[in-house]
């Protein structure tokens, strides 16, 4: 049975169990084991080792308290909602939030198995070819610009996970939709 260790690291801080999961153990505990094994280990090694990714271990050694990542955080300028103009949070990155908590909240809730449907024969309609799941989907259309995006933004598609939620595959969706149109 292996030992528990101790850090040397402040003495308020408790046993390292090795026993447990790294992912149970402090962000302090794997900070200081990162970088007990940053001399003879690489990083992708030590990674594997605490269960995280390689960046999570640069960010261990590189902010170790990760005050820089919330101040960073922190900087970011709010997003506003498209529905009802509340501040969304900070970003995350590339895009902002399109919805505020509340109203994302709302939006999954309005969806109804006949308004999904709708939504996929509304297309249908607009664009003479029916939609496929990345058509609905914010990202993709983002990535591919153009006229996915246009189609995209011209009114409020459900989400992958309303289809799921209500219909369970797009192949679903699909055929109960042909069967309606027909």
């Amino acid at each position: 049975m292996a030992r528990p260790e101790t850090t040397s690291a402040s003495p308020e801080q408790s046993t390292l169990d090795c026993t447990e999961s790294p992912r149970r153990w402090t962000r302090e505990q794997r900070v200081d084991v990162a970088r007990q094994l940053r001399g003879s280990m690489r990083t992708r090694d030590i990674a594997r080792r605490l269960e995280v990714a390689p960046a999570t271990v640069r960010d261990y050694l590189g902010d170790p308290s990760g005050q820089r990542a919330r101040a960073r955080r922190l900087r970011r300028p709010p997003g506003s909602c498209q529905r009802c103009g509340c501040a969304t949070g900070p970003d995350r990155g590339a895009r902002q939030f399109a919805l505020c908590p509340r109203c994302a909240a709302d939006e999954r809730a309005d969806w109804q198995r006949d308004d999904v449907i709708d939504a996929y024969l509304d297309w249908w309609t607009r664009f003479g070819e029916e939609p496929s799941s990345t058509d609905w989907n914010h990202t993709h259309a983002t990535r591919r610009g153009g006229v996915a995006l246009a189609c995209f933004s011209s009114r409020c598609w459900p989400t992958m996970t309303v289809v799921h939620r209500l219909l369970g595959p797009w192949s679903q969706l699909a055929a109960e939709a042909r069967a309606r149109r027909d």
